[in-house]
C-alpha cells in the first residue's frame, strides 16, 4: 500500500513565483533609452494598451445602445451593428497585438510591457 502525501495549491504557486525571479528577467532601463523611439513605444506601451481597452469598452457600449434605440429605423440598427462589429474587430486586434508582444518579449527576454525604473 503505497501512501502520498498531498499536494497544495500554494506549492505550485511558490514554484512559479521564484520562476518568476526579477534577477533572472532583463528589464529595459528606461532613463537611457528614452531618447530613442523604441525606449519611448517601451515606456507608453502599457499605458497605450489600457486606453485602447477602455476606447473598446466605450465603443461596445455605444454600439449596442445604438442598436438598442434603433427601434423601427433600420438605418440605426445597421450603424449598430457596424460599429459593434468594428469593436470587437478591434479587440481582437488588440489581443493579437499583446499577444504577439509577449511571445517577443519570451523569446528575447527584455521586459518591455511592464518595464521598470
Amino acid at each position: 500500500m503505497k501512501i502520498t502525501s498531498p499536494v497544495y495549491a500554494q506549492d505550485k504557486v511558490s514554484d512559479i513565483l521564484q520562476s518568476l525571479d526579477p534577477e533572472k528577467t532583463k528589464t529595459v532601463a528606461l532613463d537611457s533609452d528614452l531618447g530613442t523611439i523604441g525606449g519611448i513605444l517601451t515606456a507608453l506601451l502599457p499605458y497605450l494598451l489600457i486606453i485602447a481597452g477602455l476606447l473598446l469598452l466605450v465603443m461596445l457600449i455605444m454600439g449596442g445602445f445604438k442598436l438598442l434605440t434603433s427601434a423601427n429605423n433600420p438605418d440605426n440598427a445597421e450603424a449598430g451593428k457596424k460599429q459593434l462589429t468594428n469593436a470587437i474587430l478591434g479587440f481582437i486586434i488588440l489581443f493579437a497585438a499583446y499577444w504577439i508582444a509577449q511571445i517577443i518579449q519570451v523569446l528575447t527576454g527584455i521586459n518591455f510591457l511592464k518595464p521598470t525604473l
